[in-house]
């Protein structure tokens, strides 16, 4: 499993910046608009013309909603359709 890729690291909380389609356990769709949260479950070498991809969950308070919807070097880069979430600072870093 690769680690970190084009600035991007596993396990790193990300927001969507297109609205992301996925499907669900019932068969049925959900679409999470622009702006959701999200965070890089994995970072895979899918070879040829997909390259590298980022596994992406975007989830909601359903557990049911919950989609993973993966961006692969053949679908362009990735700055396109995540972006770092911006760190929140600590109760401590205030004082």
């Amino acid at each position: 499993m690769i680690q970190e890729y084009r600035g991007f690291k596993m396990g790193q909380k990300v927001h969507m910046k297109v609205d992301t389609t996925g499907g669900l356990p019932d068969g049925g769709e959900v679409t999470f608009p622009a702006g959701s949260p999200a965070v890089i479950d994995a970072i895979r070498d899918f070879g040829g013309r997909q390259g590298i991809g980022f596994d992406v969950v975007i989830w909601s308070h359903d557990p049911e909603q919950t989609i993973v919807n993966t961006f692969d070097d053949g679908d362009g880069d990735p700055n396109q359709f995540f972006q770092a979430a911006p760190d929140l600072p600590k109760q401590d870093d205030d004082e």
